[in-house]
Order: C-alpha cells, then structure tokens, then sequence
C-alpha cells in the first residue's frame, strides 16, 4: 500500500490527451477513498522542454520536495502533426526527442517516476520478429522521433529501471478538435464545401486519405483509466496501449 497519496505533473496539458488527464485526475483526487492527490499540468508557455537547463531549474524550484514533491510525471508534450514531421523532421527533433530526454533525466535524479506517451508509429508490418519479440521499425518520421525518445527515457532510468513506464498509444481520440476522427470530418466537410462552390452541387466529390496505415483507435478516458491502474499497481516498463475490441 502507498503511505499517502500520489502527485502528479502533467505535462502537454493543453494537449488532447494531457487536458482529458489533468481532469480526470483532479476530480479523482476529491473522492475519499482515492489514492491521488495533488494533480498541475503545464505547457509551453510554462516551460520550454526543449531547453536542458530551463527543466533542471523548473524540477529545482518547482517539483522537488516543497513545495509540490511530485511522485509520477505523465509526460504528454509533443508535436503530433504527422504530415508537417515527415516533411522536415529536424524542425521537430528537439521537442519529441530532446524534450523527453530532458524530463527523463531530471525526473530520475530527483527520483520521480516517469510516464512516457509513445505511439504505436514505433511499429509497422516490416517490424521483425522473433520467437514471440517484435523488434520495432517505425512507420514514419513521427514513429522514429518517439522511438528516439523512447531510448532517451530508458537510458535516462537504467539505474531505476523500475521507476518509468512507456506506454504506446494508438489513434488516440477525444473530445478535441486534434482528434483523428475530428480531422477526418474536417477534412471531409471542407472537400465538400470547396468541391460544391467551385462546381455545382450534383458534381461528385471526391475525399482523398490515407489507406496505408492500420491502427485501433483508442478513446482518452481509456488511456487515463489505464495510466491510473498501472499506477497504483507500480508497473514499469513498456506497454502498448489499444483499446480491445
């Protein structure tokens, strides 16, 4: 059992997945019987991630015994614009690769566990295997940059390989307007409108997207209920993180 109840820092937390866990975890923290407590989230504009020495101070001042003493950081800041990443992946690399790397080692020298939101991008068809292993070969330049991260937060707690957890999310969706499923609607809508002013209405329209990629989409109250379970039974290590069907 836990001597008292668990603090967390969110970070993203104006992200679609980061926002959905600072909530729920802070109306968690009300119930009597729960084991959460104290829950903060920052963004950008409280810290740049990308900047080693900028988190050092953050976790110095802010994080470490007073006045917060932070137990897990849930770390959701990234940049998920797949289309944007594929085509200059160095303007990206800082905030998925370094960005994490920073937190991973600052959360680790002050002895707070670490939660790291991955992607299942770190895996395709061409992921070979071997006896029941499969080995990752990311899908695109946005799987490669998390897989980077993935072996920064890893080095980051070879010492305390018990204290991080990777977790692998899959066609994430929510009540957001960053959803999949709302920039599929989007993209559908605005190729009607556009196709129906420029022609007349009886015209066929036609939807280009993608048809190359397989994923389970996975709801964020899922993802949060998962993290809280995983928590309070201390698991470490990596986890992929779809939603069963």
């Amino acid at each position: 059992m836990f001597d008292r109840k668990l603090n967390i820092l969110v970070t993203g937390a104006k992200g679609q997945l980061g926002s959905y866990l600072v909530d729920y975890f802070r109306k968690k923290s009300f119930l009597k019987k729960s084991r959460i407590g104290k829950v903060f989230g920052i963004d950008v504009e409280d810290l740049d991630i990308r900047d080693a020495g900028k988190v050092a101070d953050f976790f110095n001042k802010n994080v470490v015994d007073p006045p917060i003493d932070i137990d897990y950081v849930i770390h959701c800041a990234a940049a998920t614009n797949t289309a944007a990443i594929e085509k200059d992946p160095e303007s990206y690399y800082a905030a998925n690769c370094l960005g994490p790397r920073n937190i991973a080692r600052s959360c680790a020298h002050n002895g707070i566990k670490m939660i790291f939101i991955s992607t299942d991008y770190v895996l395709s068809e061409r992921s070979p295997i071997f006896g029941t292993k499969i080995y990752e070969f990311p899908v695109n330049q946005y799987g490669l940059q998390k897989l980077i991260a993935e072996q920064f937060v890893k080095e980051a707690y070879r010492d305390k390989p018990n204290d991080y957890m990777v977790l692998r999310s899959s066609w994430m969706f929510g009540n957001s307007e960053n959803s999949f499923v709302e920039k599929f609607l989007k993209n559908v809508f605005e190729t009607y409108i556009a196709k129906t002013r420029k022609n007349d209405e009886k015209s066929k329209v036609e939807v280009s997207v993608a048809d190359d990629a397989f994923g389970r989409p996975t709801p964020v109250w899922f993802i949060a209920d998962t993290i809280e379970r995983l928590m309070l039974i201390r698991f470490y290590g990596t986890l992929d993180l779809q939603y069963p069907c």
